[in-house]
C-alpha cells in the first residue's frame, strides 16, 4: 500500500509542477495551443482505436490462449523428458537447463513494448489536451 501512496504523491508533484511551469513560465500563442490540443485529440482517438479495436478484440484470443497452451505444452514436454531421463538413467541437469530457458521471453518483450508505447501515447495525449485547456484558463485569468 505504501508504494502506491508514494507513487500517487510523485504523480501529484509532477502534475502540479507541470501546471505551475506552464502557467508561469511558458508563453505560446492561442493558435499554437489549439493545434497542440488537436494533436492530443488525434492521439487520443488513435489510442482508443488501438486499445478497444485491435488490442482487446483481435489480440485477446491470442494473448489468452497462446500463452496458456504454450506453457502447458512446454510443461508436458518437460515432464515427458524428465520421465524418460529418470527411466533411462540420464542426468537430469541437462533437461533442467533446457527447461529453465525462457521460451516466451520474446512474446513477453513484444507485449511490454506495445504496452509502453500505448502508455506513452496516452500520456502525450493527456498533456497535449491539457495544454489547450490551460491556455484557455490562462487567457481567462488575464482578462479578469
Amino acid at each position: 500500500m505504501l508504494p502506491i501512496i508514494v507513487l500517487a504523491i510523485i504523480i501529484l508533484f509532477v502534475v502540479a509542477t507541470f501546471f505551475y511551469t506552464y502557467l508561469k513560465c511558458i508563453n505560446i500563442s492561442d493558435e499554437t495551443a489549439r493545434k497542440i490540443e488537436i494533436i492530443g485529440y488525434v492521439l487520443l482517438v488513435c489510442v482508443i482505436i488501438w486499445e478497444f479495436g485491435l488490442k482487446n478484440i483481435d489480440m485477446n484470443d491470442f494473448l489468452v490462449s497462446e500463452s496458456y497452451y504454450t506453457v502447458e505444452k512446454i510443461n508436458y514436454i518437460y515432464m515427458l523428458v524428465e520421465r524418460l531421463c529418470n527411466t533411462l538413467g540420464i542426468d537430469t541437469d541437462i533437461t533442467a537447463n533446457f527447461y529453465s530457458l525462457k521460451t516466451s521471453e520474446y512474446l513477453d518483450s513484444q507485449i511490454l513494448a506495445l504496452n509502453a508505447v500505448e502508455a506513452i501515447l496516452q500520456i502525450l495525449s493527456t498533456v497535449f489536451i491539457a495544454i489547450g485547456r490551460l491556455q484557455e484558463l490562462k487567457n481567462s485569468k488575464k482578462y479578469r
